[in-house]
């Protein structure tokens, strides 16, 4: 679990934060790096592709390697080739190709963390699953601190190619563990769904209104589903052919008269063995296509809405999932900008790695240390509002470090105040997840709210850079700061109506 979660967390900051600071070391236009902060959204929709990673079978590999080992090897070459890919490319020069090759990544990023999430859940048993996530995280904290700090080093002293090269190389730490690792055993997995009888006993149960609207937003789920479905499957690998062709011809590996004669044989001959994948990847997988999909659905998509609608209330249930949706949206709203303001002011890239990574990350340590030893003080609720009130706070430190210019002491500070507060945050937000989830359905109801948890901030962050462009960094980060305020707002409401984290279990739901 260290390996594979040093494997889980080297990509994240590849594509977020450390390719942001190369973006502007290029002086590409801010606006434009702010758009690329929505390559993030890819970890928060994963959800929608999850249950193809949870149930078909790759062929050939799936058999050689097992159903979870094989999707992990699957994502980690996919991760290898679009950080190669990413450091072939002038992002000055291409910078669409450019985001087409991290979108490679953090798509691939995405897959492995489901895949390596069902591993880590279906491999020990339900004693040692604390154990597993604690070395799990450990070994991400590692991956972030490399991808992050060593990738500044490296590009620093020698170039952005060699550093992402290097980190295209330690993707063969996740290569090694995968094909050393046993395949675990796991029982039938149809057995973990809902049965149908009770799916309709709990759903009977809701108001006709409410029916509706549950009915609406599954329907709605399962559209986005088959869009983003046909998206990766079809449309993003024609895109990314022409992306490679591109780079491939400037760096004058091919012939760009023959390339341009040949163009839209490719395309269709991409297309073509797309379609045909397709349709070896279903008909190995389904016996009986109708009544497994619809059994499918029932059990996978809508036995968890229905539980967790069932064991806490509508109201509740919708408060929950609103908080879900805000509690990390200040963070990750104003970490987009964070690494921009540090070059703006002056900081050198080493500079920038001794304090926001290296320091930063033994203060998030200790931060995530003392949300622990809270939440077993105080229990969560309480916790979970202090960190949202912190990082807020702390956000505010970033408006007034703006007007300061560099000085390395106000900058220590600054991070050691936001990494505590975010530290702290993130632990009890994480232990009022896992308390969130019915243990029937672990997967696939922490599938939803971790993907929930992060989509609404990485579409805003999406807009920072129009809004530092307008109104400066001063601002912005105010703008940061204040829309914590309905989280804190959120969370005192919950507390109010005396919301446990810790259901009653759902009676027949196993």
């Amino acid at each position: 679990m260290l390996f594979l979660g040093f494997s889980a967390g080297l990509p994240f900051l590849l594509v977020f934060a450390t390719l942001l600071t190369w973006l502007k070391k290029v002086d590409l236009d801010i606006a434009i790096i702010g758009y690329f902060s929505w390559i993030g959204i890819t970890y928060s929709i994963k959800v929608f592709w999850a249950p193809i990673v949870d149930n078909l079978k790759i062929p050939a590999l799936t058999n050689l390697l097992g159903h979870r080992r094989s999707w992990m090897i699957v994502a980690q070459l996919g991760i290898a080739t679009g950080l190669i890919l990413m450091a072939l490319t002038d992002p000055s020069r291409f910078p669409f190709e450019m985001a087409c090759f991290a979108l490679l990544v953090a798509f691939s990023s995405a897959t492995q963390d489901v895949s390596i999430d069902a591993y880590r859940i279906e491999a020990a048993q339900k004693e040692y699953q604390a154990a597993m996530a604690s070395t799990y995280i450990l070994g991400y904290r590692l991956a972030v601190l490399l991808s992050s700090a060593g990738a500044l080093y490296i590009a620093q002293y020698a170039s952005w190619m060699a550093s992402y090269l290097t980190m295209a190389g330690f993707v063969a730490v996740g290569i090694i563990t995968v094909l050393t690792i046993s395949e675990p055993v796991v029982s039938n997995r149809a057995k973990q769904l809902m049965p149908k009888a009770i799916v309709q006993e709990y759903y009977l149960q809701f108001p006709s209104l409410f029916r509706i609207i549950l009915v609406i937003g599954i329907t709605l789920f399962l559209i986005f589903f088959l869009v983003i479905l046909l998206i990766f499957a079809l449309v993003f690998p024609v895109v990314l052919l022409n992306s490679l062709f591109t780079l491939l011809t400037s760096i004058q590996l091919i012939d760009i008269q023959w390339l341009l004669a040949n163009y839209q044989m490719f395309l269709g001959v991409l297309l073509g063995i797309s379609t045909l994948a397709a349709l070896v990847v279903y008909i190995n997988n389904q016996k009986a296509p109708f009544k497994t999909v619809s059994e499918w659905v029932l059990g996978a998509v809508v036995g968890p809405f229905v539980d967790f609608f069932y064991r806490f209330g509508i109201v509740i249930a919708l408060m929950v999932l609103a908080l879900i949706s805000i509690y990390r949206i200040s963070d990750i709203f104003m970490g987009s900008m964070a690494y921009t303001l540090y070059v703006d002011l002056g900081f050198e890239l080493s500079e920038i790695a001794n304090i926001t990574k290296l320091f930063g990350f033994i203060m998030t340590l200790a931060g995530a240390a003392l949300g622990g030893v809270l939440v077993m003080r105080f229990g969560i609720m309480r916790p979970l509002l202090t960190g949202a009130v912190l990082v807020a706070l702390t956000t505010l430190l970033f408006s007034v470090m703006s007007t300061m210019g560099k000085d390395i002491v106000w900058l220590a500070i600054v991070i050691a105040a936001d990494n505590i507060s975010a530290g702290l945050a993130q632990s009890a937000f994480i232990a009022y997840l896992s308390a969130l989830v019915n243990k029937s359905y672990t997967a696939t109801q922490y599938a939803l709210f971790s993907s929930l948890m992060t989509l609404l901030g990485k579409f805003l962050s999406g807009f920072s850079g129009e809004i530092v462009k307008a109104d400066g960094y001063f601002t912005f980060f105010i703008y940061a700061s204040l829309i914590g305020i309905p989280t804190i707002l959120l969370i005192v409401g919950l507390i109010m109506l005396k919301h446990a984290p810790e259901p009653k279990e759902a009676g027949g739901s196993a």
